[in-house]
């Protein structure tokens, strides 16, 4: 909880060049990518780990759109990869939902059951 505080404090004097008027903003979108960061690392479910990332998605995805000069286009343009990937993410999501539990630790019990964690090694 540290690091989030100390970014909070070291870009305040950025957040205020760049849009002074909207300064709100970033804060509230800062504080919703650290909640669905720390969320990540905290959940134990494939589903709220999807959800999670979606939202610091979407959050850093807004953060970035503030900036000025060629940071719209860099926004479209990871906001593109990002949708790309989070879809790969969510069919990931579907297929394990076919073993028939979301539950992380749950999926692990039944990989090592399948023995299928040493099928890629050679």
């Amino acid at each position: 909880m540290y690091v989030p505080a100390l970014t909070a404090i070291y870009s305040m004097h950025t957040a205020r060049q760049d849009n002074p008027d909207r300064l709100n903003h970033y804060y509230a979108l800062f504080a919703l990518l650290v909640a669905g960061l720390m969320g990540m690392t905290a959940t134990g479910d494939v589903f709220n780990l999807y959800v999670l990332l979606e939202i610091s998605a979407l959050s850093s995805y807004g953060l970035l759109a503030r900036g000025k000069g060629k940071a719209y286009y860099a926004t479209f343009r990871y906001l593109m990869m990002g949708t790309i990937g989070a879809s790969f993410i969510f069919w990931g999501g579907i297929s394990l939902h076919h073993i028939g539990t979301l539950n992380m630790a749950d999926l692990a019990e039944i990989l090592k059951q399948l023995n299928l964690e040493n099928q890629w090694e050679m």
